[in-house]
């Protein structure tokens, strides 16, 4: 299987999960219901290429080391 049929399977789910967000969501009526930068398909993303350094220096690697990226307290 090629990289990018993986990275296409997990694209794929990703969408399917956050489609219906709702039902993986503690608390529905109130997760994820602001339009915050860390949207439910960019947060999957970012947990699964999570590496080990901090979160702030992993944070920044995952958006580009871009200056409007989220802080690490936003991720909390």
């Amino acid at each position: 299987m090629t990289h990018n049929k993986i990275k296409s399977l997990f694209v794929s789910a990703v969408q399917s999960v956050t489609s219906s967000i709702s039902e993986y969501a503690v608390n529905p009526d109130k997760d994820f219901t602001r339009d915050g930068k860390l949207s439910p398909d960019k947060l999957i993303s970012f947990l699964v290429s999570e590496g080990s350094s901090t979160t702030k220096n992993e944070l920044l690697d995952f958006f580009g080391f871009d200056h409007q990226s989220p802080s690490a307290s936003a991720f909390s």
